[in-house]
């Protein structure tokens, strides 16, 4: 077949003919139409939502390519019911709309591919989108010489790669199938709104695919004379979304287009008296009016009649507690106003001013949300001529305004004109200043993160406002600007905050700590738009350590928000190095200096620079900051002489006076608290949205009285010795609608799947307290209140498929839709609905029900509290998360006043302090000894850690478990894996094994099993129910507290008489890697118990976390409720489990973290019959590689500083005479011979480290290291390695040698040193193999032949003198250490001599001499040179006579090549 359509294709060419559809002049092509569009779960009896669009489609020619469309006798049908029933109900389209869709359109058509599309202007865009659905049909890039093929294609949804396939059915008749993956898109037309400030997790949509969708065309075309006429065209598109992290279980979009030629009529379309303008191409188009119009919850008519209507039902129904429906009218409201011009807005804020102060206040809430053009006009009236509004207001509604508003140019413009109005800044203050920059910096945002490219213009108005601050050091100004920046993240932006960094030498380094605060924390919303120049700089902030730690710490922010590479991360940890060096000799304050401290710096406020900052707070929402205030000495003055103003004094006592007769107050505050949008098109050239709304209304009532003894002329301080009754009484209501859609969103049609959340929350409070200070005594009394209803907490979801126009709400699940079980009628329904699911899931559905109803009930304290959770949803389809959310779900909390107690009050009594226990009555007369010896709980204490610290072997082997194979590291093969504590490795490592490793319980409790006969309550909380007949009803508390052994008892108990129930929990800690809590709980706190440790320690090697909870009997409700959070919740995500022997009388569950390498953790949670193992990837590395080598130290803080050091550690490597620097610059180094030569030295005033390299011969080398008052020398003596320490020799035999915080050993035929509190973490020596790693904290303090580790290899060649110079050799003679005389111990007879050039020259036209700028090396008097160098030497040249001086500081003129001596050979002469 291939081959005939190949030489058909061939025949083709040769004839010059072409394979693109063709129309003929004068003629009228004639095709049905029909598009549908249906979302919802993709199983069949259940509800959908869609449209279907019905037409006749006449095509013709106007011109050579170009070619008119018209839509005849168009129609809209709506679906809302139960598919595949085929209900669907039309509707009737405005006239308007229908004379838009009759008009025709022009297109440019070439070799099948739509070029142009023109339209007169009054055609509505998404009527003209309507139109590219049906041509995105006609979209054909065939080719002459291929059958099947790909290619990147355009098409309504952008710019797609699409495959092709030719083949032939019948002579002259052509099939071709033709796929989009929608996932690969190029250019992929797509509009978020609400998502600017979000971070995109694009590995999570690859991982999870949560969105993906593909196209799928077939046509039959058939061959004319000019090409091909297209004779049937069917598409079908599939669009799946789901918002949980799962491959399967997804919510669909299908699209359907039925495209069928019917005849061809001889007469062509008729024009139309209209000017055709360019109207864009195939690509979708986002009209104005979808944008600010999200998913329509009520049909709009008169819009003005319509408010005034809501208006009056939210003032109405929402007096003593808010509606039901408040939010969602509140919604509409917001919708309805959107709809509205500048003039309506503006009469209707006039009409319902604060003489309706109730619709005024709905009016508040919602023209923040509104989010048009002509809402921020008004709002700019408003707040410019102070028209009716007070400051808080003006500044609620600015903030709601500017991040509600479309991020176009011109509201940017509009903004900025704003910002420059002088009656604003006359009439508020900076406040609002501050406020409009801040939310110009955030449209700048939003608009570049729609745009790909946005404007510079923008972002240079902050910047000329930054530059003349900063010419005046304005520091208010820098830092309200420095916030703009960070808000805006725009590119442009890098630059003016660099200006403000504390970067060394710049003008940036002169501002205060402020703005450098200010500056660093901006470069965070640039981390990703320029990546690299942010890493760098941040950086270099980082690396220097002249700057405040505070500083550094940000800047490591900021370098971890570009994510950089483990490389660069490493040299994080060098500031806890630095901070571990620096706390060994520092003094610890505890917590009262540091306050003390603190107060001393606030109460000498004067003495501080006005710059100076004490505070700051501020208001950020996703990320974007929308006010902040600074607290420095200039605030604290203004709030010093408001207070003198004020009679603090006289308003104390209007306000107790005001408290004493009461106050009564009604709160109501209403908010869209989410917006999300996100359009996209379908093949049909209908917009498909997915969106999320959340509306909340809150409201509250309340009462209150006080009385107190305070005297008429109190005191501040008089309060803290004061005692307070409060009366009060609050009835807080809260309503929140959320609605999550998916659907159809035009003028068009409104359909769409609604998943709508209601949660009503209403539960009164009377309540009364008694608050004595002194005493440290605190009373609350809570009083029966009779509820309107019974239920305190609602929680409905439900989920419809709706059609607004034809009005019809369809369930998702219909009722006769369910398992088995429950309703048998149901069984055909639900066989059609099982007989489309996979195998596997058929099979597990039969174990899932798809209606549940349960309700729990329970009476405490005279309290009747009852739990209803009733769900019907599509579980029994699938599994997914989706699915056991799509249905309805009912969760209600009811509160009750028993029947059978008659309870008058409710009281909750905390008293902190020993004098606690004077109100303890059961407690204190209870034998609680008695108890805690027969207590399971001490019991198994006591058996726990006898066997943990005195029988390893025995503790090991019953905390070993059975485990599958993870990448070989622990399998089947190893029965049982013991988890080995960390103090019994310990034990054994110091005892070999012998006797106990520590104490137990029982020896760290001594004789004091009870804490109260020794010690004094730390609190004690009564709760307990007044009944009228006196009767004690509730339970007493008393907490312990031992800080010697690090214990905390709490004991509780029933009030009731006859009541035995108890409870006791002892916590401990065992040692430093152990902690363990028992409870023991019941009839004497006999019946029930559990333990709980939590330890470190190792597994196969490798380290590991344990938590481990044991029990012997547990209640029954308990035992219920964690199988069915067992089964519901983690079964689903847990690999399948491994079946282990269990004991009648072993119950336990344990979780062991194990670190299995840099990027892997394991966890083992094993139960008594099964052991689950799950692999966890980590997004960074761990250090596992360092830790798991045998730490060199004993000494927890040695071991430390050596993970610190090693984990920033830089590299400098000696081998066969040449260097490899800390920089990474390799040289060669010819090494004078006998001459210690300095490798690496720390070079600051402190001199912590030296280390000196010398050539023995041409096959030996030697190192000295000396570290404060120690020397450590490394040599070959006789052919073997040798140390010495202050010239002593230490033998092979008796390393690892270890000295203070100094340790030798050696490693794989190495001698290593470790010295890493003076910062060296590792010397390797291996005669002519020296490496040196130093601390990160070395960075740039070091110097020598290693050079500086300061990042920058251009610096490396530094010489002693501070030179850089660019001979290698010349620069490692420079740090040789010379000899005086030939006495000189270490055999070296060389010094540096500083030469002059053998000749003279003619510089400048003056006769010069010339000395070099460097010393080589040169023989002792009465020797001689045997191996020389001539490594190239600057010389500085002056004219003849001129004294040179020290020529080591002077330019260089000329470089020559000089004589440098390596090795002497000495006569007698030499002294």
């Amino acid at each position: 077949m291939r081959v005939v359509v190949l030489a058909l294709a061939l025949a083709l060419v040769a004839g010059e003919q072409s394979l693109a559809p063709k129309f003929a002049p004068g003629k009228t092509y004639v095709y049905s139409y029909e598009a549908r569009i249906l979302g919802g779960l993709p199983e069949e009896n259940l509800a959908k939502a869609g449209l279907k669009l019905s037409s006749r489609v006449k095509i013709s020619v106007v011109q050579e390519r170009l070619l008119q469309l018209k839509l005849e006798n168009p129609e809209i049908f709506e679906y809302s019911d139960v598919w595949p029933k085929d209900s669907f109900s039309r509707t009737e389209l405005r006239e308007d709309l229908k004379a838009h869709l009759k008009t025709p359109i022009q297109f440019k058509y070439e070799q099948g591919i739509v070029r142009e599309i023109l339209a007169p202007e009054s055609v509505p865009t998404q009527v003209l989108n309507i139109h590219r659905g049906i041509l995105n049909v006609f979209q054909l890039s065939i080719k002459q010489s291929q059958n099947i093929y790909e290619l990147q294609e355009e098409g309504a949804q952008g710019v797609c790669k699409t495959q092709y396939a030719i083949t032939e059915e019948e002579a002259d008749r052509y099939r071709l199938t033709k796929s989009r993956d929608l996932s690969h898109c190029q250019e992929k037309v797509i509009r978020d709104i609400g998502l600017a400030y979000t971070k995109t997790c694009l590995k999570c949509q690859e991982i999870s695919k949560s969105m993906r969708g593909t196209t799928g065309y077939i046509y039959k075309l058939k061959k004319i004379s000019e090409g091909i006429l297209v004779l049937e065209a069917s598409g079908h598109e599939v669009i799946q979304f789901t918002p949980f992290h799962e491959l399967n279980g997804a919510a669909n979009m299908n699209t359907t287009q039925q495209l069928r030629l019917v005849q061809v009529e001889a007469v062509p379309i008729g024009p139309i008296n209209a000017q055709y303008a360019h109207r864009g191409s195939l690509k979708y188009e986002f009209s104005k009016e979808l944008l600010q119009t999200p998913i329509r919850l009520m049909k709009m008519a008169d819009v003005k009649e319509q408010i005034a209507s809501i208006l009056t039902h939210l003032v109405e129904n929402n007096k003593e507690r808010v509606h039901h429906d408040a939010p969602l009218k509140f919604l509409e409201l917001i919708q309805l106003l959107r709809a509205t011009d500048t003039e309506q807005l503006r009469h209707l804020l006039k009409v319902n001013s604060r003489s309706h102060p109730n619709e005024r206040r709905w009016l508040m809430d919602a023209l923040p949300n509104i989010g048009t053009k002509d809402a921020l006009e008004i709002v700019i009236e408003k707040i410019v001529k102070k028209d009716d509004v007070s400051v808080p207001e003006a500044f609620q509604l600015l903030i709601g305004s500017l991040h509600m508003l479309e991020p176009s140019c011109d509201n940017i413009e509009k903004v900025w004109n704003l910002i420059k109005e002088p009656s604003l800044q006359e009439n508020y203050g900076p406040v609002l200043r501050k406020a409009l920059l801040l939310g110009y910096g955030s449209l700048i945002n939003r608009h570049c993160a729609e745009k790909a490219q946005c404007h510079d213009k923008d972002i240079k108005r902050i910047q000329e406002l930054l530059e003349k601050a900063h010419g005046a050091t304005n520091t208010e100004e820098l830092v309200l600007l420095a916030k703009v920046l960070s808000n805006a993240a725009h590119p442009w932006g890098f630059k003016p905050i660099t200006k403000l960094l504390p970067i060394h030498g710049t003008d940036g380094a002169k501002l205060t700590k402020r703005v450098h605060i200010e500056a660093i924390l901006a470069l965070r919303g640039l981390a990703k738009l320029k990546h690299k120049e942010v890493q760098n700089v941040a950086l270099q902030l980082y690396m220097d350590r002249s700057l405040q730690a505070e500083l550094r710490i940000l800047s490591a922010i900021v370098l971890f928000e570009t994510r950089p590479s483990m490389a660069v991360i490493g040299v994080r940890s060098e500031g806890l190095q630095e901070y571990f060096q620096k706390k060994v000799n520092s003094d610890v304050s505890d917590s009262a200096t540091k306050m003390r401290r603190i107060l001393s710096a606030f109460s000498d406020w004067k003495s501080l620079p006005v710059s100076q900052m004490l505070g700051s707070v501020y208001v950020k929402v996703l990320g974007q900051e929308v006010a902040f205030v600074d607290i420095d000495k200039n605030t604290i003055e203004e709030a010093i002489q408001l207070s003198k103003e004020i009679d603090i004094q006289q308003h104390g006592r209007t306000v107790q006076e005001l408290l004493q007769n009461g106050i009564s107050s009604r709160f109501i505050k209403a908010m869209l608290a989410t917006e999300i949008r996100r359009i996209m098109p379908t093949a049909a050239g209908l917009p498909m949205e997915l969106a999320l709304y959340t509306a909340a209304v809150t409201s509250a009532d309340v009462h209150a009285r006080i009385n107190s003894n305070l005297p008429q002329n109190f005191h501040i301080s008089d309060i803290l010795r004061a005692k307070a009754d409060i009366q009060s009484e609050i009835r807080p209501s809260i309503v929140l609608n959320s609605f999550a859609v998916m659907g159809v969103n035009t003028d068009i049609a409104q359909v769409a799947m609604v998943v709508k959340a209601d949660v009503k929350v209403n539960v009164p409070a009377k309540m009364s307290a008694s608050l004595d200070f002194a005493e440290g005594s605190f009373k609350l009394s809570a009083l029966p209140v009779s509820l309107p209803e019974n239920v305190a907490v609602a929680v409905d979801v439900q989920t419809h498929a709706v059609a607004l126009k034809t009005a019809k709400k369809t369930p998702l699940i219909p009722d006769n839709i369910s398992d088995s079980k429950s309703n048998p009628s149901s069984a055909a329904a639900s066989r059609e609905t099982l007989d489309s699911m996979p195998v596997r899931d058929r099979l597990d559905s039969k174990q899932r029900i798809s209606r549940s109803d349960q309700k729990f009930c329970t009476e405490v304290a005279g309290l009747r509290s009852c739990l209803r959770i009733a769900s019907h949803n599509a579980r029994f389809i699938s599994d997914s998360a989706l699915y056991r959310l799509a249905g309805k779900h009912l969760v209600h909390l009811s509160f009750k006043q028993s029947e059978s107690e008659n309870v008058e009050k409710w009281e909750v009594l905390l008293l902190l302090g020993p004098e606690g226990s004077k109100h303890l009555v059961k407690l204190n007369s209870l034998n609680l000894l008695e108890t805690l010896e027969g207590t399971p709980a001490l019991s198994m204490i006591k058996r726990l850690v006898n066997s943990n610290l005195r029988n390893s072997s025995s503790t090991s082997s019953t905390s070993s478990s059975s485990s599958r194979s993870i990448n070989g590291n622990i399998g089947p093969k190893d029965a049982r894996v013991k988890f080995e504590t960390t103090h019994q490795k310990k034990a054994i490592k110091r005892h070999s094994g012998s006797g106990s490793s520590g104490q137990s319980l029982e020896d760290k409790k001594g004789e004091k099993k009870l804490l109260r006969d020794t010690l004094p309550t730390a609190f004690v909380l009564i709760l307990r129910a007044v009944k009228a007949d006196n009767k004690p009803l509730g339970y007493e508390i008393a907490g312990y507290m031992d800080r010697d052994q690090n214990r905390v008892q709490v004991i509780m108990a029933a009030r009731a008489p006859e009541d035995n129930w108890r409870l006791v929990a002892d916590a401990i800690e065992l040692s430093k890697h152990k902690l363990a809590a028992k409870i023991a709980w019941g009839d004497k706190a006999l019946k029930y118990d559990t333990t709980v440790t939590a330890e470190t320690g190792l597994v196969k090697e490798k380290m590991a976390v344990r938590v481990r909870v044991a029990w012997k009997r547990l209640p029954s409700s308990i035992v219920k409720n964690v199988k069915m959070i067992y089964k519901q919740l983690l079964v689903p995500f847990l690999p399948s489990p491994y079946l282990q022997k269990s004991s009648k009388d072993s119950k336990h569950i344990s979780l062991t973290v194990v670190v299995e390498s840099e990027k892997r953790l394991n966890l083992i949670l094993k139960s008594t019959r099964s052991v689950y193992i799950r692999s966890v990837q980590l997004q960074m590395s761990l250090p596992i590689n360092v830790l798991r080598e045998a730490m060199p130290f004993e000494d927890t803080l040695d071991n430390a500083h050596y993970l610190l050091a090693k984990a920033s550690s830089t590299v400098c490597k000696f081998e066969q005479e040449h260097i490899t620097t800390f920089n990474n610059r390799r040289y060669k180094n010819p090494m004078p011979k006998s001459c210690y030569q300095v490798l690496v030295q720390e070079c600051s005033d402190k001199h912590e480290f030296v280390v000196l390299l010398k050539k023995e011969s041409e096959q030996s080398y030697a190192i000295s290291v000396k570290i404060g008052t120690d020397d450590i020398d490394m040599f070959i003596k006789e052919g073997r390695k040798a140390v010495k320490v202050n010239e002593q020799e230490v033998a092979m035999a008796n390393l690892p040698y270890v000295k203070d915080s100094i340790k030798i050993e050696l490693k794989d035929d190495k001698l290593v040193l470790y010295a890493p509190r003076s910062g060296i973490s590792e010397i390797y020596f291996n005669n002519q193999e020296v490496t040196v790693h130093v601390a990160g904290t070395m960075r740039n303090k070091v110097c020598g032949l290693c050079g500086q580790a300061n990042g920058d290899d251009q610096s490396d060649y530094r010489t002693p003198k501070g030179r850089v110079i660019d001979s290698p050799v010349s620069f490692a003679h420079s740090w040789t250490l010379p000899s005086v005389s030939c006495r000189d111990e270490t055999g070296c007879r060389m010094k540096q001599e500083s030469v002059e050039l053998e000749r003279d020259i003619t510089l400048h036209g003056v006769s010069s001499t010339c000395h070099a700028v460097s010393p080589v090396m040169r023989c002792l008097p009465g020797c001689i040179a045997t191996k020389i160098a001539r490594p190239e030497i600057g010389f500085h040249c002056r004219p003849i006579n001129t004294s040179h001086g020290d020529s080591s500081d002077h330019s260089v003129d000329l470089t020559e090549e000089v004589e440098s001596h390596l090795e002497c050979s000495c006569s007698s002469q030499c002294q």
